[in-house]
C-alpha cells in the first residue's frame, strides 16, 4: 500500500508519514537487482546477450502486458503462461510460422477482448 501511495503522490504520502524516499529506494533496488538476474540468466540462457536481442524482447513483453491487461499482474503472469504455451505448441506443429501464432492470439483477444484478459470493462461517459 506504501508502494501505491508513493506512486499516486509522493508528498500526500510524505504527509501520511510514508518516507517517500525510503521506499522508492527499496523498490527501485528491488527492480535493479531483478533486472541483474535477468542479464545473468540471460547469458547462460540464450549463449550471450548483445544490443540487438532488446528490440524482440521488448516487443514480446509488451505484447504479453497487453494480452493479459495493464496494471494486472496476474493477468500478465496467466498471459506470459499461454503465450508461452501457444509459441511452444507452434514450434512443434508449424516451425515456419511459431514466431506468429502467439502474436496472432493476442491480435485476436484485443479485437474480442480490448480492455485484455482480466481487464474490466469501463464505462465511458
Amino acid at each position: 500500500m506504501q508502494v501505491r501511495a508513493v506512486i499516486s503522490d509522493s508528498v500526500e504520502a510524505a504527509v501520511a508519514g510514508i518516507n517517500a524516499r525510503r521506499v522508492s529506494g527499496l523498490y527501485f533496488g528491488i527492480g535493479f537487482a531483478l533486472a541483474a538476474c535477468a542479464g545473468v540468466w540471460g547469458v547462460f540462457i540464450f549463449g550471450g546477450v548483445s544490443p540487438t536481442e532488446g528490440p524482440a524482447i521488448t516487443v514480446t513483453a509488451f505484447a504479453i502486458i497487453v494480452f493479459g491487461s495493464l496494471g494486472n499482474p496476474i493477468g500478465t503472469l496467466v498471459a506470459g503462461i499461454i503465450f508461452g504455451i501457444f509459441y511452444q505448441l507452434a514450434q512443434v506443429y508449424i516451425p515456419s510460422w511459431s514466431n506468429l501464432v502467439p502474436y496472432a492470439l493476442v491480435i485476436a483477444t484485443m479485437l474480442t477482448r480490448p480492455q485484455g484478459l482480466f481487464g474490466r470493462r469501463q464505462r465511458v461517459a
